[in-house]
This record gives structure tokens, sequence and C-alpha cells, in this order.
């Protein structure tokens, strides 16, 4: 942006979420937990997969590895910690 004479400021007001408790008690297939393992190595990430791919899992997988709750969207806006409720009651506790 410097050689545009462009002035950046970036302001970071990410937070970090609340703290959870949750156990997770699935088992992740390969592929899930190859886009697990990726996505924990940052802090952001976008995980895009297909219908059925099991996002949700993973994104219920990372608040338990994270112990914070996560900003999950999809195509119908966003999607938080109550998306828990779409799971079966044996894959998670809290």
């Amino acid at each position: 942006m410097k050689s545009l004479a462009v002035d950046v400021k970036l302001i970071d007001q990410r937070v970090c979420g609340l703290p959870v408790d949750l156990t997770f008690h699935g088992v992740l297939r390969a592929e899930q937990q190859q886009a697990a393992d990726a996505l924990l190595q940052q802090e952001t990430g976008v995980l895009s997969a297909s219908t059925a791919f099991g996002k949700t899992v993973v994104a219920t997988y990372q608040e338990e590895t994270r112990s914070h709750e996560a900003l999950t969207y999809d195509h119908s806006g966003a999607v938080g910690t109550w998306a828990l409720s779409a799971l079966p009651a044996r894959a998670w506790s809290s």
C-alpha cells in the first residue's frame, strides 16, 4: 500500500470469545481431522466444504480444543454455540 501512497491504519478489535467447558466425544473422520488441524494452526480461518462434510462437527471440535467459543458463519448467517443443538448429545457435553 505504501507504493500507492495509501495510509493504512489497522485496528484489531477481535475478541477471544467466552470460555466454554465442552468435551468433544466424537471422532473426526480423517478429512475432518486434517481440516481441523490446519485451522488450529492459525488464529482465523475459513472452512469451505461440501454439504455433509461435517463443518459443524469440526467447529465444535475446535471450540473444545481452544476452550472458548468461536464465531462460526454459514450461508444463513452467524451460527454460535447454539449450533451444538444440531449435534447428537453423545457428541459433546458441557
